[in-house]
């Protein structure tokens, strides 16, 4: 007996056994379909939202914020850095020291509203949690672990930048 005759025959018996096995539980072909037919159509009746309307608006525009925010970093962010770099490392003119403590400034405002949503974030996930409303927490742990990561991210930066400019 060949390999492939060996690998047919275990295929046949299988499907055989599936057969079987469908023709078991379900009694007849037409019981199977009937079946099969009243499991779809139950999928969409047991489709749910991850949140209400009024909570998924609530938490969309927290994240939304957030967002905004570290569009607004990342515009900025490069220019800011290499400036703090280079006047930390050389004697610098004072206008350019007050021009880059002005663009650490727009980081420190961004630092602060990355940090007010986060704020405001933990707060809509308390109300919610206590609301016993039903909802999707893979879907919130990633809106929450969004926000967290834009605050995380402004906040060492900006420290790291402030420590480069507190000497000078």
């Amino acid at each position: 007996m060949t390999i492939l005759n060996l690998i047919a025959k275990t295929l046949f018996m299988l499907s055989l056994c599936i057969s079987i096995t469908c023709s078991a539980i379900a009694g007849s072909k037409e019981e199977l379909q009937e079946s099969q037919q009243k499991f779809v159509e139950l999928l969409p009746k047991d489709f749910k939202p991850a949140f209400t309307r009024e909570t998924v608006i609530k938490l969309n525009a927290i994240v939304r914020r957030s967002y905004n925010v570290i569009n607004e970093y990342d515009a900025v962010i490069e220019k800011t850095y290499s400036s703090v770099m280079q006047i930390s490392k050389s004697e610098a003119d004072q206008q350019k020291i007050t021009e880059t403590k002005q663009q650490v400034s727009v980081i420190q405002n961004l630092e602060q509203r990355s940090s007010v949503a986060l704020s405001d974030m933990m707060s809509a996930v308390g109300v919610l949690k206590r609301s016993g409303e039903e909802h999707n927490k893979a879907i919130l742990a990633g809106m929450i672990d969004f926000v967290k990561d834009v605050n995380q991210e402004i906040s060492k930066k900006n420290a790291k930048m402030n420590s480069l400019l507190k000497d000078i």
